[in-house]
């Protein structure tokens, strides 16, 4: 008889970039992949040859994150500014032109 999956299972990071890459998110897909890289880094058993080049790609996956972060909260959404405080336009006046 098979055991029934764990919690463990669901929280895998590798499951988890597998969801976030079927649910189209690009940045949720980096988060889960930063984590990924950060486990293997820790990784006790990680050879230190491949330790160069996984810690590399985290610091570029963590920039990346960073940036698309960064820039989310730039787009603001309808109504929002830059800083992503309210914006009002007045009403257009032709004659101040």
């Amino acid at each position: 008889m098979q055991d029934a999956p764990t919690d463990e299972a669901s929280t895998d990071p590798a499951t988890a970039i597998s969801r976030a890459a079927e649910s189209g998110d690009s940045l949720e897909m980096l988060r889960a992949l930063r984590l990924r890289l950060a486990k293997a880094v820790d990784n006790e058993h990680t050879s230190p040859r491949d330790l160069a080049a996984l810690s590399r790609r985290l610091v570029d996956i963590d920039r990346d994150v960073k940036a698309a972060e960064a820039a989310q909260e730039g787009e603001g959404g309808e109504g929002k500014g830059a800083g992503g405080g309210d914006v009002h336009d007045e009403e257009f006046d032709p004659t101040a032109v």
